[in-house]
Formats: C-alpha cells, sequence, structure tokens
C-alpha cells in the first residue's frame, strides 16, 4: 500500500523528465523513454493507494472529469512542475472534491466581426478571437489561425453558464449541453435577418472556468462544426442595426421563433451557395417553410401571392413581387428538375433574379419579426394580407415592410 510520503517522493523524481519529455513531444520529437513510461511507476504506486486506486468520473454538462490513474498521474507531474510535489498532490485531491463548478460554452464564429465584445439580452456573447477566455481549447485555435492574403481571423462566441454541479449521468448531462449549443446556434443564426450576412458555428467546447479544473482534463476536446455549407469568408460588421435584429428575434414568442428558425437557417445557406441556381434553390426552400402553411394548390403560386400579400403595399408592388417570385422558381427549377447545366459560372441575369430572391425571402422574414406574432399564411389568403399590410383601394395599409429596391 502506498503512502502520501511514498507519492510525493516519487511525484518530486519524475516531475522533471516527465516534463521535458511532454514538451518534447509536443514539438514532434520523438524520444525515449515516452512521458507515458516514465510516469509509469507514479501510476502503479496511485493503484496501490487506498484514495486514489478506484477510476470514478465526474461530469458536468457532459465534460468529464475521469479520475483514471494512467492519465491524471501526467496531469500530476505537469502540475508538479511548476508548484511542487506536495503541492501537486493536494492541487489533485481538491479536484477529486470538487462537486460545482463554473462553466461557459465557447466556440469559433465565422462571418462576422464585432469590433469588441458584446453581450446580448439572453446572455450569448460575440466576443473578438483574441478576447476569447483563455484555456486549451482557445490558445489551440488563436495558435492555428495564420493572417494572409485572402485570410481572416475568425470571432469567438461565449455563453457563460454559471455553476454547474457534478453528476454521474452522462447522458442527461450532455443533452443539458446540447440544449445550450442550440440557444447559441439560434442567436448566431438570428444575425442573418441583417443585410447579408451569413455567420455560422464553427467547432464549440465546453470549457471550465477553474484553470485547476482545467488542469485536470484528460485532453483537449471540442464539438467540431455541425454547420451546412463552407463558412462565409467575408465577414460582415457588427454594428447596431445588427444587434437591434438579434434582439427583436429574441423577443419573439416561441411560437414565432419555431415557425421562422428553419427558414432563417435556409437563408443563411442560400447566402453562402456559389451558384445563383443552387441560391435559388434554398432560398425557395426558405420560403416554403416560412409561407407555405398547409393550404394546398400550386406552390409558386400560392407562395408568390403570400409573398406579396405579405410585401406589397397595392397593387402595382404586389403583381411586381408576383412576378418576381416565379422568375426565381423557375431558376430554381432549371437546377431541380433536371433542366440545363449551369456550368461552372453564373448567367449574370439569373444571378440578378437570385439575388433579388435573397431579397425578398430577407424582406418577409424581418415583417414578421417586426409583426412579433407567429405566421398564419393561410389566413391572409383570406383576408387580404397580415393585419399590418392589408391593402384596398380605399385604405392604405396601416404599416408596411420596406422592400430593398
Amino acid at each position: 500500500m502506498t503512502t502520501d510520503a511514498e507519492l510525493i517522493d516519487l511525484i518530486q523524481s519524475l516531475a522533471g523528465p516527465t516534463f521535458a519529455a511532454r514538451q518534447a513531444a509536443q514539438h514532434g520529437i520523438h524520444q525515449e523513454p515516452s512521458y507515458w513510461e516514465i510516469a509509469a511507476p507514479l501510476r502503479e504506486a496511485m493503484d496501490a493507494h487506498p484514495e486514489f486506486s478506484g477510476s470514478p468520473s465526474a461530469f458536468f454538462l457532459g465534460k468529464q472529469i475521469g479520475f483514471f490513474n494512467q492519465h491524471q498521474s501526467i496531469n500530476i507531474l505537469m502540475i508538479a512542475s511548476q508548484v511542487g510535489a506536495r503541492e501537486a498532490l493536494a492541487w489533485y485531491r481538491r479536484v477529486r472534491e470538487t462537486k460545482r463548478a463554473q462553466m461557459r460554452l465557447v466556440g469559433e464564429l465565422h462571418g462576422i466581426a464585432p469590433p469588441k465584445a458584446t453581450t446580448l439580452s439572453n446572455g450569448v456573447q460575440l466576443v473578438p478571437l483574441a478576447d476569447l477566455p483563455t484555456s486549451p481549447q482557445t490558445e489551440s485555435l488563436k495558435a492555428s489561425t495564420r493572417i494572409g492574403p485572402a485570410m481572416y481571423m475568425p470571432a469567438g462566441v461565449v455563453l457563460d453558464i454559471g455553476e454547474v454541479e457534478a453528476s454521474d449521468d452522462h447522458d442527461a448531462s450532455h443533452r443539458r449541453f446540447l440544449d445550450y449549443i442550440q440557444v447559441v446556434k439560434r442567436t448566431v443564426a438570428a444575425l442573418t435577418l441583417h443585410d447579408n450576412a451569413a455567420p455560422t458555428l464553427g467547432s464549440v467546447w465546453l470549457q471550465f472556468c477553474d484553470h485547476n479544473l482545467q488542469a485536470a482534463e484528460l485532453g483537449v476536446m471540442w464539438m467540431t462544426s455541425r454547420q451546412d455549407g463552407r463558412h462565409n469568408d467575408h465577414p460582415s460588421s457588427v454594428d447596431g442595426a445588427m444587434l437591434e435584429w438579434v434582439e427583436r428575434y429574441l423577443a419573439l414568442p416561441a411560437c414565432a421563433t419555431e415557425a421562422i428558425d428553419f427558414s432563417i437557417s435556409r437563408l443563411n445557406l442560400a447566402r453562402r451557395r456559389v451558384t445563383a441556381r443552387d441560391q435559388a434553390v434554398d432560398v425557395c426552400v426558405a420560403m416554403e417553410s416560412l409561407l407555405s402553411g398547409k393550404g394546398r394548390g400550386e406552390l409558386t403560386h400560392r407562395l408568390a401571392v403570400r409573398t406579396a400579400l405579405l410585401l406589397g403595399t397595392d397593387l402595382v408592388a404586389r403583381t411586381a413581387i408576383v412576378a418576381e417570385v416565379r422568375k426565381l422558381y423557375d431558376l430554381r427549377s432549371k437546377l431541380v428538375h433536371g433542366g440545363d447545366s449551369p456550368g461552372f459560372g453564373d448567367d449574370p441575369k439569373e444571378r440578378t433574379i437570385a439575388h433579388r430572391g435573397l431579397e425578398l425571402c430577407l424582406a418577409a422574414l424581418r415583417a414578421v419579426v417586426r409583426s412579433g406574432q407567429k405566421p398564419e399564411p393561410d389566413e391572409w389568403e383570406l383576408t387580404g394580407g397580415p393585419p399590418f399590410n392589408r391593402y384596398s383601394e380605399t385604405e392604405p395599409p396601416r404599416r408596411a415592410e420596406s422592400l430593398p429596391g
């Protein structure tokens, strides 16, 4: 059976060689023995210690601290190389006794460039890359980012979760973690409501706020991007108008956000598409999600009429919008229904049609967000439009959504 005094003596003798071997490995220098082999005597001694012989794990929102001696012996030796053997053993005991921890969700953010850290009303922060809170993940991200021709720095997104209680139920903890990711993902998507912004989430990870707990992790872990399509290489500046649209979105009732979330995500994807026909496909999907409702009948006609009812302020404007939506669907059909091959470039006329479709979709989404209500497109056909934009020849609409162009 190993005693504390024996552990401390062993830690003291192994800390220096283990630290040097690990530093060499991190710089791609292979040497014998490896740091795992150097630390093996400590692992065996911990296995024989009455306090450290078990291998429990604690989960904080699915983030695991595993008290496996093979791994934690390395962590102890790394700490000992900085503060000494006795304090390293005391540090490990404090980690094992931790039942509650302050945590945050952090991720890399592509497609926008916040000039300074900005906190939204739901607690989500948009921050420059340099201002991300320190952790092995953020340091790795900063080190791997290089500035050069046609390259840009990603930004960051942070959500402070607060104090989290340790659990031995990994599945339940992980589900809570995914809920927080969804909050961040929906907030980032809402930035799409501003002009031509198309932000996307890159890698995301949970992070202990306490550096002592960070040092007890078994490695640098993150969840890779689950965003469809390429990241936007041309970031949009974060300004007051962009933040105002996000806050309007955050103030919507749940029934309204549920009705428009998919449409926002498809508009975002459409903006990141390369060809006009691909843009047309995704923007049509966005408009179908927003306006198709439960009605029956020819889809192009239904969507053209409903877009016109939502956005047009008089008969002339509504007639023009119907024509524009039909052109958009004709362009979509060329690709979806096996029409002419688009080749490697874009026809300027097709690009103009697709661009106008993006504008119409954005205007429709903004109109719904401004209304503060769940869209009811089936009712609009029967009543002559949404309550804020009903038109008659004798009475102008009470409020109209401005449409670019």
